[in-house]
């Protein structure tokens, strides 16, 4: 009797055994430390009209994950899809370089190097239905989402999210970034006339010109604020970031330029050749509008150089040829053009720091031979 009870016993300890382990292994699931399991519900109500994602209780590819570990479900109502988690890279500094490039202009940008940070813009399948003339969303809707996955590990569903990686926006030391919006309403447009020099050295009011106004926070269009230095985790799909070197750089005009030297007439017949170095800038807070109305730095440049030989032939043609071999002379011409210079170019928000005027050749018209510069100088004293 007792051996038979024994006997029932251990066969029900066996079969009570191979019960659990086939249950474990039918409905368990392990989840890696890297990994989430999407959960797909085989019963429930059905999904709506434009749903595409399953709340609680109804048929389909459900929005929460299960995360690292064991977890026990039941096969016949629910499917499971093993997945990696999503990592947004942050990069790594000891790799961060900027790099100028010694054959691009001094105004140019440095290149970046190295394994820098990334964003995750997020296109959700879940939620309400995105407005009709919406570019972006926000949290709660489908659609493309305003926010944006900074760096770190999600146990996102890769079902319910499309994430894509974009670089994230650097800002280099000794630049600025110029932000454009690329969403909300227009903030109008102003009507500007800039200033350029005639053919007599004076100022002439230039032609109406149309531009879009500098944008607020919401509007669309280039942003009154700059970002300084570091670096920024922003929605590539909403703003458009612009870096632009700031601080002084300069425009040297000599005899070897493909433009040469600039020559001009003197009051009193000679032919006089000057070379020209003018030193400009960018402060931080007048690149939204230089970038608004000019575009670049490029264009910035051609502008300085225009009115630089413009300033410098309209002003020296006042001057005789003895003005420009005596000291005193010379500074107040390069004073004059200093200040003109500056006047024009302030109009467009570029900062004129100085013009230095150099390497002064003074020639016969005629003959193209120089001239008695002793008996010039003697006249003129």
């Amino acid at each position: 009797m007792i051996r038979t009870i024994s006997t029932i016993a251990g066969g029900l300890l066996i079969l009570i055994a191979a019960t659990t382990a086939v249950v474990w292994r039918t409905c368990s699931v392990y989840v890696g430390p890297d990994e989430q399991a999407v959960i797909i519900k085989k019963t429930g109500a059905p999904l709506e009209p434009g749903q595409t994602i399953a709340k609680p209780g109804q048929k389909g590819i459900q929005h929460d994950t299960l995360g690292p570990g064991w977890h026990f479900i039941n096969p016949v109502t629910t499917e499971v899809d093993i997945v990696p988690l999503l990592e947004v890279p942050a990069g790594n500094p000891s790799t961060w370089r900027t790099v100028y490039d010694s054959g691009k202009p001094d105004y140019a940008v440095p290149t970046l190097e190295g394994d820098w940070p990334m964003v995750g813009v997020v296109t959700s399948f879940a939620g309400k239905p995105s407005p009709s003339d919406a570019e972006v969303v926000e949290k709660g809707y489908q659609g493309l989402q305003r926010e944006v996955l900074t760096p770190g590990v999600y146990r996102l569903n890769p079902r319910a999210y499309k994430v894509e990686l974009k670089p994230a926006v650097v800002v280099p030391v000794g630049c600025v970034g110029v932000v454009t919006s690329q969403i909300g309403e227009m903030p109008g447009v102003e009507v500007t006339r800039e200033s350029v020099i005639g053919p007599d050295g004076q100022a002439i009011e230039g032609q109406p010109k149309t531009i879009q106004k500098l944008a607020e926070p919401g509007q669309r269009g280039v942003l009154r604020t700059v970002l300084g230095p570091g670096i920024y985790y922003l929605n590539p799909y909403v703003y458009k970031v612009t870096i632009v070197q700031v601080g002084y750089n300069e425009i040297t005009q000599l005899r070897t330029e493909p433009l040469g030297a600039i020559t001009f007439p003197s009051a009193d017949g000679f032919t006089i050749e000057v070379e020209v170095t003018v030193v400009w800038g960018r402060h931080p807070e007048h690149v939204p509008e230089m970038i608004n109305r000019l575009g670049d730095l490029a264009r910035v440049r051609q502008i300085i150089l225009s009115q630089m030989r413009s300033i410098c032939r309209n002003l020296g043609s006042d001057y005789e040829s003895t003005d420009f071999i005596r000291g005193e002379k010379r500074e107040l011409y390069q004073q004059a053009v200093t200040e003109r210079l500056q006047s024009v170019a302030a109009e467009k928000d570029i900062e004129i720091l100085i013009a230095l005027i150099h390497n002064i050749a003074v020639r016969a018209s005629d003959t193209g031979e120089s001239p008695d510069l002793k008996a010039t100088i003697q006249q003129g004293y």
